[in-house]
């Protein structure tokens, strides 16, 4: 996973919001180093954020039982209560018009999967 151009840095804190049972967008970031911590819905996320410290949520494309961009949604609400960590999509093709629409929602970067 590469995002700005660049690898995440070992010991990046990431919240991952992800109801694949396979967990994949977490273990790519654990196997960068990161610090993983998962969820399964943007509520969770929201809830889990707003007891502790996230550099970035990343959220999975098909993630939550109500959809991604519900997810989205809720989870761009944390900025409301003082939570400033950008949300990274993970799994939407870059690009297409379900990126656009990640993007004009409040997600800071839209990444595929390999």
């Amino acid at each position: 996973m590469i995002f700005a151009g660049r690898l995440p840095r070992p010991g990046l804190r990431v919240l991952v919001v992800e109801d694949q049972p396979s967990g994949a967008v977490a273990q790519g970031f654990r196997k960068l180093g990161c610090d993983v911590e998962v969820v399964a819905d943007g509520l969770d996320g929201f809830r889990r954020a707003s007891r502790g410290s996230f550099d970035v949520v990343a959220l999975r494309a098909s993630a939550g039982e109500s959809g991604a961009m519900s997810c989205l949604d809720t989870l761009r609400a944390m900025s409301l209560v003082g939570i400033e960590a950008p949300i990274l999509v993970v799994g939407a093709e870059p690009g297409s018009s379900l990126a656009a629409e990640f993007l004009a929602s409040g997600a800071k970067a839209v990444l595929a999967t390999v």
